[in-house]
């Protein structure tokens, strides 16, 4: 059974990858959900992100498989940043980037990119092709239309 996972996906905070990701500098469209950052390994689908004044707040759909993941993590690409401190308090402040994917995971890479919320949905897998071509029944509904249609189509020309 599919579940509903929500928290933060990003924090302004240092990071282990010593990133800040500053409110507001991540752009997307249509990033993946995936288990790892592994692009083979789709989790669900992301149905919500929303920059909060606390973060970036991520709503989305889990497999079963993958629903139990404690944490989400990021993946982006960076536009412009900023080089803060020297030494072992050096880090970068990202100002502008774009958001590839969210990843499930055991470990956050951001302090607090917890999983918050999680809740059970309907039986019906999120990744499920929603393509009306995979349906058989639909197939033969289709072609008996089609049919039809030509049968009607012949009969306005004045055929049989």
């Amino acid at each position: 059974m599919p579940y509903r996972l929500e928290g933060f996906a990003s924090l302004p905070v240092r990071d282990a990858e010593d990133h800040l990701v500053a409110l507001k500098s991540l752009s997307w469209n249509a990033p993946k959900l995936l288990y790892r950052h592994d692009d083979k390994v789709v989790a669900g689908k992301i149905v919500s992100l929303k920059w909060r004044d606390q973060g970036l707040w991520i709503e989305c759909d889990a497999e079963d498989q993958y629903a139990e993941s404690p944490a989400f993590s990021i993946r982006f690409s960076v536009r412009e940043h900023e080089i803060k401190g020297v030494g072992r308090e050096a880090h970068a402040i990202v100002k502008r980037g774009i958001l590839t994917e969210v990843s499930l995971v055991q470990t956050p890479c951001c302090p607090g990119a917890l999983v918050v919320h999680r809740h059970k949905l309907p039986d019906t897998p999120i990744t499920k092709s929603t393509n009306p071509f995979n349906d058989a029944e639909w197939q033969v509904r289709h072609e008996q239309r089609q049919i039809k249609i030509k049968t009607l189509l012949s009969e306005m020309k004045g055929g049989n």
